[in-house]
C-alpha cells in the first residue's frame, strides 16, 4: 500500500480530470474493482464524481454522506463486504 496510497495515486486521477474539464467535460462517473473501490469512493465524497459504480470494493468507507448514485457489485459471502454492512 506504501506504493499505491492516495498520495500517489490521487494526483493521476487529478490531473486526468483537469485536463478533460479543459476540454468542457462537467460531469464524471467512475468505477472501481477492489482496491480502486476506496478511490473511487474518495471521488466521491469529494464531489469530484456524480455516480460511483464498485465492484468487490476493499477498504470500503461508509458512504452515509454520499451524494452520488450507487451501485456496489458484491458476492454473497466476502469477507470485505460483510452483509451487515
Amino acid at each position: 500500500m506504501l506504493k499505491h496510497g492516495k498520495e500517489q495515486t490521487r494526483p493521476s486521477l487529478d490531473k486526468v480530470i483537469a485536463i478533460l474539464k479543459e476540454e468542457s467535460v462537467t460531469k464524471f462517473g467512475a468505477t472501481g474493482y477492489c482496491f480502486s473501490g476506496c478511490y473511487t469512493f474518495d471521488l466521491a465524497f469529494n464531489n469530484i464524481i456524480q455516480c460511483i459504480v464498485v465492484s468487490h470494493p476493499s477498504l470500503f468507507m461508509d458512504p452515509d454522506d454520499l451524494k452520488a448514485p450507487l451501485l456496489i457489485n458484491s458476492c454473497e459471502v466476502d469477507q470485505m463486504f460483510p452483509a451487515e454492512a
